[in-house]
């Protein structure tokens, strides 16, 4: 129902103020400007903007920015520094990710996977050979990663298809895998370049709401 969306968006609200005051975590006002500016270019005026809002939700956008937008964006920088520091608070909360690159020969026909296949050998025992990774993943890489040098970032588990995933996560750091990586989507040169244990947010934010002490004061009609 709506107003059990409404009631779960205000505790989790006061819940991030609660840890991101714990966390030394806040959001400076150019931040705030910044996303209100990007909200108001969607609309012709701020005036249009504040019509909307008071038609959608009967409020005004400084109640939207306070409400919604605020708790968002320090929400997301709550995130972003669980994702990028180790992983202190106990293993409860741990989740492994890795970063890796590779090199993706795509299958479009199912007639066309040995012939794919072969190419893709062909390009491993040079990357085995010693020839740059990257050059070689702009050159015969056949998704958006090609251009990155067949960077993939930093991702965990549950992330990729389970064939892949489990390609590249059994390999060591900087470990080319031997073999290619055969998936639904194709053949993949794929490596891994390092591995690193981070603060699994959900998991923790989820225990933190497990363990709080909830009370809801409304008025009640008296029948």
């Amino acid at each position: 129902a709506v107003s059990d969306r409404a009631l779960s968006r205000l505790i989790m609200n006061k819940l991030t103020g609660r840890v991101a005051e714990e966390y030394g975590v806040s959001l400076d006002e150019t931040k705030i400007k910044q996303a209100t500016d990007v909200l108001i270019s969607q609309y012709s005026s701020r005036e249009t903007l504040e019509e909307e809002m008071q038609a959608g939700f009967g409020w005004s956008l400084d109640t939207y920015i306070n409400r919604i937008m605020i708790p968002s964006l320090l929400q997301q920088k709550l995130l972003d520094k669980f994702e990028t520091e180790d992983a202190t608070i106990g293993e409860l909360h741990v989740k492994e990710q890795i970063q890796g690159r590779h090199i993706l020969f795509k299958v479009e026909k199912e007639s066309d996977r040995k012939k794919v296949k072969t190419a893709a050998q062909k390009v491993l025992r040079r990357v085995k050979a010693g020839e740059d990774f990257a050059q070689l993943a702009k050159e015969f890489g056949s998704d958006d990663t090609k251009d990155k040098g067949g960077d993939l970032g930093w991702f965990g588990h549950d992330v990729m298809i389970p064939e892949f995933e489990k390609a590249i996560f059994d390999l060591k750091e900087g470990e080319l895998r031997s073999e290619l990586a055969e998936t639904p989507v194709g053949y993949h040169i794929v490596q891994l370049d390092k591995k690193r244990k981070v603060i699994d947010y959900g998991a923790f934010i989820k225990d933190r709401l497990s363990k709080s002490k909830i009370e809801i004061y409304g008025k009640i009609h008296d029948p």
